[in-house]
């Protein structure tokens, strides 16, 4: 009798690698999600540091913060694309000025990536900021109480 030549793989070790790729994709997306989340938290960090900055020039200016105004300084670049009133919104109290993220930031909460403490693998961020959930909040260099008409 002539010996058969068998190639191939089983139907058993071919969804043997099917399982193990899948586990394998499961694992990845998850990290590029987080990757992802947290570079959006930077990018928003980055956008509050230019706002505080654009805050601070205008209270320089003429002493008083108006929303309309710090709004239309803070229209940021990122990546050739505007970061507008869409990506964040501004509230101002006296001279506290509060940056919630919205549109491409709205589902990252900050709080997962911000500490005042720096612990648990957070990112320590600068004094004078308080991070609550999507939101972060500066105090204005202004001298007299801010100019909240233009809201």
């Amino acid at each position: 009798m002539k010996k058969m030549n068998k190639k191939g793989f089983t139907l058993i070790e071919l969804l043997a690698v099917i399982v193990v790729l899948a586990i394998i994709m499961v694992i990845a997306t998850q990290q590029v999600n987080k990757t992802i989340k947290k570079s959006r938290a930077d990018s928003f960090y980055d956008s509050v540091q230019m706002i505080e900055k654009n805050a601070n020039m205008l209270c320089a200016q003429n002493d008083k913060l108006s929303v309309s105004e710090l709004a239309d300084m803070s229209e940021i670049d990122h990546n050739g694309e505007t970061v507008n009133d869409e990506d964040y919104g501004i509230s101002i109290s006296g001279n506290q000025v509060t940056v919630t993220a919205k549109g491409q930031f709205g589902n990252v909460t900050l709080t997962n990536y911000y500490s005042t403490d720096g612990k648990s693998g957070t990112k320590k961020i600068k004094s004078g900021y308080t991070v609550s959930g999507n939101a972060m909040t500066f105090t204005a260099d202004c001298s007299t109480t801010a100019n909240t008409s233009g809201q």
